[in-house]
């Protein structure tokens, strides 16, 4: 009992931090069910215009290619699959020769930095993961607040969403550099942060992406394959939506830095470079691992692409713990989004969204 009230003592910022969320989210229930009987009622409607929207989307796609329409974005789509497919297969190729050295005993990998057991604990993980669900809910009710004091009527849905998800990932950042270097008085390096073998580690992790590449494609088509087979069909997620439905250049911009650069650093920073050194210390590479990439994979995708992101999530942690380094990690990250980016930017043009 003494550890107990210690413990709240000690993190009893966090502890009022988490009882408001609480209280927040279960508002929200109660609000949530006020509305379930208009939401049960429209619901039918909702997926028929969900899938006459797709039939839709998918015909003026196909139109366009046949047309000929969008000659530069027909041939950015043709060269993003002639890539994918070259990329497969040296992948391929690449994934049997590590498999080949690993089985022949050859260390695949060699860290670029002497491992270190970092000071930071699953109660500083636990900590953060507060803070960055306060900073979320914080972010929302002061929009709110301002909407409602301001008499906003005209609402900018995506260019606000944009700015809280830049703005809850920058403040992330500062928390965890502020937990590092601050409250543990450690150095980036701890965090796998450092520019030493800089190029060797963009390298590194250039070259681990093409040979996983097969992998994920295979796991992909499987999720696909099962998929059908239940006659399910995912909701859009909300960052593609804003992509397809934005037309303004600074805007589009904007969100194409978000997930191309600061989200993979920030999120890389975060699972690899902080949760899961501290997660590893109680419970393992493999269990840590598992863990922070499924988490990972969670708030990423709904369940179509939780299995793919949950594979690339394991094979940034994998870079990570062999190499020490997290831009290795970062640059598989980002190379995996920019070609998510580049592939939404064709099939946009396509389409006639721009």
């Amino acid at each position: 009992m003494s550890k107990l009230l210690e413990f709240i003592k000690k993190e009893r910022l966090y502890i009022l931090i988490l009882l408001f969320l609480i209280l927040i989210q279960v508002l929200s229930i109660y609000g949530e069910r006020k509305i379930k009987s208009k939401v049960s009622q429209d619901a039918k409607s909702s997926t028929l215009n969900l899938l006459e929207e797709d039939f839709k989307f998918r015909e003026k796609l196909i139109d366009s290619i046949a047309k000929g329409k969008n000659a530069f974005a027909v041939m950015v789509l043709f060269s993003f699959i002639v890539g994918l497919i070259v990329s497969f297969l040296v992948g391929f190729v690449l994934l049997i020769f590590f498999l080949t050295r690993r089985l022949s005993g050859v260390i695949l990998i060699k860290p670029f930095m002497e491992k270190r057991t970092v000071k930071w604990n699953i109660i500083d993980v636990f900590n953060i993961s507060i803070l960055f669900l306060f900073f979320g809910y914080s972010v929302h009710i002061a929009e709110a607040f301002l909407i409602w004091l301001f008499r906003i009527k005209t609402f900018d849905r995506n260019l606000f969403a944009l700015m809280n998800t830049a703005l809850i990932d920058v403040l992330g950042l500062f928390v965890i550099l502020y937990f590092v270097l601050v409250k543990h008085r450690e150095k980036l390096i701890s965090l796998g942060l450092t520019l030493r073998s800089f190029a060797k580690a963009i390298y590194l992790g250039a070259l681990s992406y093409v040979a996983f590449i097969p992998i994920l494609i295979f796991v992909f088509l499987i999720v696909i394959v099962v998929s059908n087979m239940l006659n399910y069909k995912p909701p859009p997620q909300p960052i593609f939506e804003i992509f397809f439905e934005e037309k303004r250049t600074n805007v589009l911009t904007s969100l194409i830095i978000l997930i191309s650069i600061l989200g993979p650093i920030t999120e890389e920073t975060f699972f690899r470079g902080f949760a899961y050194s501290a997660l590893k210390k109680r419970l393992g590479v493999v269990l840590a691992g598992l863990l922070t990439s499924g988490v990972f994979a969670l708030l990423h995708a709904n369940i179509v692409g939780f299995f793919p992101i949950m594979s690339l999530g394991l094979l940034l942690t994998y870079i990570y713990e062999k190499s020490g380094s997290l831009i290795s990690s970062i640059t598989v990250h980002m190379i995996h989004n920019s070609i998510l980016t580049i592939f939404m930017l064709a099939i946009k043009e396509l389409t006639g969204m721009m």
